[in-house]
């Protein structure tokens, strides 16, 4: 009975669920409505309309660090009997948070809801770190994600720049695509980031390739003949 007792505590006990509340609730209860990719208008316009809270809160979650414990709580609840799954929540661990902050921060600038709008100074310069630091996770969705919302920063682009370029030479080809998105939105304030677009023609990936030239084409530069794409016609 103790044993499943404590069990039943691991599972509902989540302090990470706890911090600054937005509409009564905490920015992970939201942010876990994002994880999978979900784009709830709801959500969005909340995490958007409430910047000066959710912004320092997700560059927290984000900053998470993997945690065994939360691992093995995850494990476990798949091991529970269909019936006490149906009655207990799915537990959440530190990679599910740093998925869903990952993900607001990448739509909270930029969506069909609100339109685009460009961070302030201060909050750019407090994402700019978490999201440089989270291009190195081991989730590839936490990075896909990190080297989007960079596409955010154009009011300090040169280090945004410089953070896309690292995620350019990320191993999966979706987080580099992120990448050469973003930079098509740091060119429109900082022309740094074309010759880093450019050498994205010639990436061993042709969804790579294809998504800098429908960049450069956005910014009025198709490519020409002498630029890397004739290695992706190539191909």
């Amino acid at each position: 009975m103790l044993a499943v007792a404590g069990v039943l505590w691991l599972l509902l006990h989540d302090p990470d669920s706890q911090g600054p509340l937005i509409k009564g609730k905490p920015v992970a209860y939201w942010t876990r409505q994002l994880r999978t990719g979900h784009m709830d208008p709801d959500v969005i316009i909340t995490l958007a309309n409430e910047k000066s809270v959710a912004i320092p809160a997700l560059v927290r979650q984000l900053s998470l660090p993997d945690s065994a414990a939360k691992d093995f709580t995850k494990r476990l609840w798949r091991r529970l009997p269909p019936m006490l799954r149906d009655r207990v929540s799915e537990p959440t661990t530190r990679a599910d948070r740093r998925e869903g902050a990952a993900f607001a921060l990448a739509v909270i600038y930029q969506n069909e809801f609100l339109g685009t709008a460009a961070p302030a100074l201060a909050e750019a310069q407090m994402m700019l770190p978490a999201l440089t630091r989270a291009l190195q996770d081991r989730d590839v969705y936490v990075r896909l994600c990190a080297a989007n919302a960079l596409g955010n920063l154009g009011v300090i682009s040169a280090p945004a720049i410089e953070s896309c370029d690292v995620a350019l030479k990320d191993t999966n080809w979706w987080v580099r695509a992120n990448a050469a998105m973003a930079l098509g939105r740091l060119a429109k304030s900082n022309a740094q980031a074309i010759p880093r677009l450019k050498s994205a023609l010639a990436d061993s990936h042709p969804k790579v390739g294809k998504q800098a030239v429908t960049e450069l084409e956005r910014l009025g530069m198709p490519p020409q003949q002498d630029d890397a794409s004739s290695t992706i016609e190539a191909k």
